[in-house]
């Protein structure tokens, strides 16, 4: 029966890396949570941000046709200016 007190040491110290392994493996899942979750903000803002990119584009079209407008009415004023 001498070998009991290694016995004994042995499962203390499996028990201790088991224990940490299940905190690890907590960890880890709360983590992938926290990365799912990041994942699904970063799609959102994509999305706002194409939608943003889009309305971008057609106010920039519609100051370039308001330009164009002034750019007219400019020459009409010159040409009735003479």
């Amino acid at each position: 029966m001498g070998g009991k007190p290694v016995d004994d040491e042995v499962r203390r110290l499996l028990g201790a890396i088991l224990e940490a392994q299940q905190v690890t493996n907590a960890k880890l899942e709360a983590l992938s949570f926290d990365v799912r979750q990041l994942e699904g903000s970063l799609r959102r803002l994509e999305r706002r941000v194409d939608a943003l990119d889009e309305r971008m584009i057609g106010l920039e079209a519609r100051v370039e046709r308001i330009e164009q407008q002034l750019t007219n009415l400019e020459t009409r004023v010159e040409q009735i200016e003479q």
